[in-house]
């Protein structure tokens, strides 16, 4: 039987998902144990940046996080889109609520 796939464009089946999840955590776990100090945040600019460009930053510098712990980022969701994937997700795992 063919795992269960998500219709969304990445077509990330539900156990690829587990897996993921599982390894980000996996290695959160393992970092968190690690003496090395927290990264420091990103100076202020004396130039103003707009909130595209600090979005576009932040999505780059989680997407270049998560793969380096072994997890695979699957592109920036506008708002609607997130939300029509969360509520496909969760009828196709047959929850009866999403907190």
């Amino acid at each position: 039987m063919a795992p269960a796939r998500h219709g969304g464009a990445a077509g990330i089946s539900v156990a690829e998902l587990h897996k993921i999840v599982a390894t980000l955590k996996t290695a959160l776990e393992a970092g968190a144990t690690a003496a090395e100090p927290p990264p420091s945040p990103p100076a202020r600019s004396a130039v103003p940046v707009a909130p595209t460009a600090q979005r576009a930053e932040l999505a780059s510098r989680f997407a270049r996080e998560l793969e380096a712990v072994g997890g695979r980022f699957l592109g920036i969701l506008a708002p609607a889109e997130a939300a029509a994937r969360a509520v496909a997700l969760a009828r196709e795992l047959g929850a009866r609520s999403v907190a």
